[in-house]
């Protein structure tokens, strides 16, 4: 993804129009290539992991409360990893101004970080409550939202770059810390018999989320420069908040990854 942020910036800097139609056409048969592959991976019904026993549908997901919070913050806080690829080169290069050629540097140093140290953080967040932590992560967001609605009041030059480069460290963090913690109550709250049923609504929150955010964010950046960071600042901080309430209904082991799931019984299972 960095290089792929690298490559289409040096090609719209080399060409403008030729170099967008050129990473256009690329892409399509990137993406054609990849659909064969992915047709090709075989489909293996049930499996020794398949599990036995009562069966649900979607109806049951939608009557789980709880995963309907976590669901709603993840919406939310969403918005927060969309603006990267949407509003920000669009802010960086009209309200900062930095060159067009940089805004991918951004987006490549993002991806550098995040896959050096996503695992290192992964494993600090597993000390402590993955609902405050990923709580944590949001706030961190909304931190670096403030930072990046402060940077058209600098100068340009180099002190410009290396402030912008310097927020997007800090957007990072909050991308880092949250998203571990998110993804394991996602996947930890739903139960072993229902689980693609509850991963495909929780995912279904990001696609709702990239299908609203081009029209959003774009409605906000042109309603001035800091009106699209004081929106995603409070959408982030308000699926905190959502986070930090969902803490109180969810089971223990959902919370903390120090603690286990207890055992069912077969009684149990079937009123699951």
């Amino acid at each position: 993804m960095g290089g792929g942020s690298l490559a289409a910036a040096g090609m719209l800097a080399w060409n403008g129009n030729a170099g967008f139609i050129g990473a256009a056409l690329l892409l399509a048969a990137v993406f054609a290539v990849a659909a064969v592959l992915v047709a090709r991976i075989p489909a293996v019904p049930g499996g020794p992991g398949a599990p036995d026993g009562p069966r649900g549908g979607y109806r049951q997901v939608l009557a789980d409360r709880p995963y309907l919070l976590l669901t709603t913050a993840n919406f939310l806080i969403a918005f927060g990893y969309t603006t990267q690829a949407i509003a920000l080169p669009i802010f960086l290069t009209r309200d900062v101004g930095i060159p067009d050629a940089l805004a991918g540097a951004v987006f490549a140093l993002n991806t550098v970080l995040v896959a050096t140290l996503g695992v290192p953080v992964a494993r600090l967040t597993l000390r402590g409550r993955r609902t405050r932590t990923a709580a944590a992560g949001a706030v961190v967001f909304a931190l670096s939202f403030a930072a990046f609605a402060a940077l058209p009041l600098l100068t340009g030059g180099t002190g410009a770059l290396v402030a912008v480069l310097a927020v997007a460290v800090l957007y990072t963090a909050g991308e880092l810390v949250h998203s571990a913690p998110a993804q394991g109550l996602a996947i930890q709250a739903a139960p072993d018999h229902l689980r693609g049923r509850y991963l495909s609504v929780h995912q279904l929150s990001w696609s709702v989320c990239r299908t609203i955010a081009p029209v959003l964010l774009g409605f906000l950046l042109d309603a001035g420069r800091w009106h699209v960071w004081a929106v995603l600042a409070v959408m982030v901080l308000t699926g905190a908040a959502i986070l930090l309430c969902a803490e109180r209904v969810l089971p223990p082991h959902v919370v903390s990854s120090t603690r286990k799931a207890p055992a069912a019984t077969p009684a149990q299972e079937v009123r699951t």
